[in-house]
């Protein structure tokens, strides 16, 4: 069968166009019906391109099973595109299915072994899965591959933060925001390494530039009341560990010991 939006011959169970992203419910035609002369000629653009493009799309709108589906469409109709496997690893990443994730990436490398953000992915689908020596070569290779990658150096940071090799992880994630000033997540993930190499004013900082890129990051109010804390700046701290339970309910179980210490802290005042 064939999509009537854009001409592309697709699977006679899809649902929507791997190519235009087009519901295919009522648009698909018998190929019989379709004259070849009636099929637009593809635009000047690969394949792969098309399925990075819609992929993208769709993860940006959190449609991340749309995605994958799109994904899955484009490796039916060509097995051994390597931006349709690459897409479904980072569809499937979104979807927190790690080890499914690992293995679509993996697939990608195999047939683009040259493939920064393939790397790239396949360090993040590894730190999921706490294998975080494997994650750190996996970052280190795609910044090989692409130096100026922000999220790469980034990865990279997180990898040698569950390694607890603070002041390489530190190195990292100033590199990552030199290259994107812009990145909540890197001032944040720094502002944790600065607590752990207990140099708090510069932790505070960090995670205030953090919860200003993106005050609803529950783990950067966090950060910034862990950091709060060690300065014995404990109304403020508990504020900001409020703030990171109003946003991420699931953090009262992990902060309940060390907000009911500085309750006592500020009662004994």
């Amino acid at each position: 069968m064939y999509c009537h939006n854009c001409g592309k011959r697709v699977f006679d169970d899809a649902k929507f166009c791997p190519y235009c992203g087009s519901n295919l419910s009522k648009q698909l035609v018998e190929e019989s019906e379709v004259k070849v002369e009636d099929i637009p000629v593809a635009d000047k653009v690969s394949t792969g391109e098309d399925i990075k493009t819609l992929i993208k799309k769709k993860i940006e709108e959190k449609d991340f099973e749309g995605a994958l589906n799109i994904a899955e469409q484009a490796i039916k109709l060509n097995p051994d595109d390597a931006e349709a496997w690459r897409g479904k690893g980072e569809a499937l990443v979104e979807l927190e299915r790690y080890d499914e994730a690992l293995k679509a990436v993996e697939k990608s490398i195999k047939l683009n072994s040259d493939d920064a953000d393939a790397w790239k992915l396949k360090s993040v689908a590894l730190l999921m899965l706490k294998r975080n020596d494997e994650a750190l070569k996996a970052a280190e290779k795609s910044i090989e591959l692409n130096p100026d990658d922000a999220e790469a150096w980034k990865w990279k940071g997180a990898a040698l933060v569950k390694l607890e090799r603070y002041d390489e992880a530190l190195e990292a994630l100033e590199k990552s925001i030199e290259l994107n000033p812009d990145d909540a997540e890197a001032w944040g993930v720094k502002g944790l390494v600065l607590v752990s190499l207990k140099r708090y004013d510069e932790a505070l900082e960090a995670v205030d530039k953090s919860i200003e890129l993106n005050p609803d990051d529950a783990y950067a109010w966090k950060w910034k009341g862990e950091a709060l804390y060690k300065l014995k700046r404990y109304a403020e701290a508990l504020e900001a560990f409020d703030k990171a339970i109003e946003i991420e309910p699931a953090l009262a179980k992990e902060l309940k010991d060390l907000r009911i210490q500085i309750r006592t802290k500020l009662i004994n005042k």
